[in-house]
């Protein structure tokens, strides 16, 4: 498809800064002339956005927009959003011979811009060398479904991955914690160690309401973080009757384990990795400032963990793009993962897309529908 004018407009949520609302304004992309009209560069793909999902990380970076950091930029107006699911409408010439991609195909992916453009927008404009992240719908999965996975199937398989359960073989002798067992991610966490690593004990921590849905999803047993405001005590009596944990994925944000680690874990090769750092935040407050003050022990941990003195694996996780992408479309394809959904809005019904992720109430992905 060749477009006839040089410059595409098209509406999109952004916000100025953290003292202005998030509304709908309109954006634009720059065309490259070509004969008979206007397209893409070669290395691009311009995809028209059905779906798109809300994150966590969009409230963070919403809160931490101060207004001299967008006189900074010049004004520029931030978008919000970082998966999406839609439809190629242009594709440059070395981008469909390197990527096996076609005008019309159906895509899902991540679109890694946290202080740029989201993808709570009718269009976006991707190179995919620098968002690789992108593959066609899963064949059983809607546009909506599309859009609610990648971010959070991505982070699941990189924390299993960063603790070494790559395999079957591992997995069936490997018992795990996860934290947060029914957030988006541990919801995913779960459904791999069960279902693609065939892991032996998968343990959650999550509240008594959720335990029937976590259980459903492929946990052996699960802790009521209600009833036990400290998971320490219940997590160090559970190892202590059943045996230690090879890997700890916390999916929320805790540090109550810290208290004696040697209780929790196997050995000094075992992993505890998180998503979230100490402290879960205050979604009506956290910004990256306060989020840096309530994780001060991050620091000295990550230090002694280099210099393999704190006696177990320790990683702050953060996502990149991967291989995840392809093997996630085929596990949601061959059931091993179940897509998990909260609720879908339109796009004049933002606010109240925005206000649900804000209540942290959410049960699964909040997805905004474009079209």
């Amino acid at each position: 498809m060749t477009l006839e004018s040089p410059e595409l407009t098209f509406n999109a949520i952004q916000y100025a800064s953290n003292r202005t609302p998030l509304k709908i304004e309109k954006d634009s992309i720059a065309l490259t002339k070509v004969d008979g009209g206007y397209s893409v560069k070669p290395c691009e793909i311009l995809i028209k956005v059905h779906s798109a999902a809300l994150n966590p990380v969009d409230i963070v970076l919403y809160n931490s927009a101060h207004p001299l950091i967008s006189r900074i930029k010049g004004g520029a107006l931030q978008g919000i959003g970082r998966d999406y699911s839609g439809t190629i409408v242009e594709i440059g010439d070395i981008a469909k011979s390197k990527y096996n991609f076609n005008v019309s195909d159906k895509v899902c992916g991540l679109y890694r811009h946290p202080f740029g453009k989201g993808t709570v927008s009718e269009y976006i404009l991707l190179d995919p060398s620098v968002d690789p992240a992108i593959t066609k719908l899963p064949k059983n999965a809607s546009f909506e479904e599309a859009a609610s996975w990648p971010l959070v199937y991505g982070t699941a398989s990189q924390m299993i991955e960063t603790a070494g359960i790559n395999s079957e073989e591992v997995g069936a002798t490997s018992r795990v914690l996860v934290i947060g067992g029914a957030t988006s991610v541990g919801r995913y966490v779960i459904q791999l160690c069960k279902n693609v690593y065939n892991v032996k004990d998968v343990v959650a921590i999550c509240s008594n309401s959720s335990s029937d849905m976590v259980k459903s999803l492929g946990a052996d047993s699960t802790i009521d973080y209600k009833v036990h405001p400290n998971i320490f005590a219940p997590v160090s009596e559970y190892a202590a009757q059943n045996g230690k944990f090879d890997a700890v994925f916390d999916c929320c944000g805790n540090s109550d384990l810290f208290t004696n680690m040697s209780a929790i874990l196997k050995s000094c090769s075992s992993h505890y990795v998180t998503i979230q750092g100490d402290s879960k935040g205050d979604y009506e407050t956290v910004n990256m400032a306060n989020a840096v003050k309530k994780n001060l022990g991050l620091a000295p941990r990550m230090l002694k963990n280099s210099l393999g003195f704190l006696g177990y694996k320790y990683k702050l996780l953060m996502l990149e793009p991967g291989e995840w992408i392809h093997e996630g479309k085929k596990n949601i394809e061959d059931g091993n993962v179940k897509i998990q959904i909260d609720s879908v809005h339109k796009l004049n019904d933002f606010s109240v897309a925005y206000e649900r992720l804000k209540s942290n109430r959410a049960s699964g992905k909040i997805v905004i529908n474009l079209e």
